[in-house]
């Protein structure tokens, strides 16, 4: 939920100071490259397949490169299709107690689509090494089901200190992504943006890339201009775009 707590600049065009972000994510906004389009393909197939056949997927790629975006999107397509999926982001999870974290993975193996994000957070704790290599046992007792894992590295190269987990997460189809070239950010946006049921016109995405340098910066920037827009009612015009860009990176002449 978006707080509508907000401050006034000088030009009194209100700006959000709390944002909402996950808008905009499914496998249709997701930009589809040569650095990306095995895993995309191969996810796809492997949520429409989750109930007739078992595959394990293991993901990796550097930050930014869409790994998140692939498993949120995944857990939207299977849900849209009637299964049950479950995702987690084991950098959060692996912030909670034992007896919590231990409930939250009791009976996850019988979803039909299983999504774990940030695997790597996991690496060298024990315990929680040996109740993932657990899960994963318990999903193989399974008739089928989608199992995907997400990483910065691959399975031998995350860190992992139980030897019997990086030969399960061996075992599968390896898979990596990389970030889309900086030519396709303002596509990526525009698609982002529609999928959120809104529209950001080309020109204002390649002013917003001119500006910013990294997809993760331009994602926060449109998101803002975007609720900017709504606040005040106006549309997304190049000087309300120059204003968000100056608010979150400092005043800078449009390139």
């Amino acid at each position: 939920m978006v707080k509508r707590n907000s401050d006034v600049t000088e030009s009194g065009i209100q700006m959000p100071l709390t944002l909402s972000f996950g808008a905009g994510i499914s496998m249709d906004s997701f930009c589809v490259c040569q650095s990306n389009a095995a895993a995309y393909n191969y996810i796809n197939e492997s949520v429409d397949t989750a109930r007739d056949e078992r595959r394990f997927l293991y993901l990796y790629g550097p930050s930014g490169s869409g790994k998140t975006h692939l498993i949120k999107g995944a857990t939207l397509r299977a849900e849209a299709m009637g299964m049950r999926a479950t995702v987690l982001d084991m950098a959060i999870v692996s912030e909670f107690d034992w007896d919590s974290m231990y409930t939250m993975m009791v009976g996850v193996e019988s979803n039909d689509v299983i999504l774990l994000d940030n695997i790597d957070a996991i690496a060298g704790n024990s315990d929680l090494e040996a109740e993932i290599f657990s899960l994963y046992n318990r999903w193989l007792g399974e008739p089928s089901g989608f199992l995907a894992v997400a990483s910065h590295g691959s399975p031998t190269k995350s860190g992992f200190a139980k030897k019997d987990l990086i030969s399960r997460f061996s075992s599968g189809v390896t898979l990596s992504v990389d970030c889309i070239p900086p030519e396709m950010y303002p596509e990526m946006l525009m698609r982002r943006e529609k999928a959120k049921g809104g529209i950001l016109p080309e020109s204002r995405a390649e002013q917003i890339c001119r500006r910013v340098n990294n997809i993760k910066d331009a994602i926060r920037a449109v998101d803002l201009i975007d609720e900017t827009s709504i606040a005040n009612k106006k549309g997304v015009t190049r000087n309300l775009v120059n204003l968000v860009l100056d608010r979150l990176f400092g005043r800078n002449a449009e390139k």
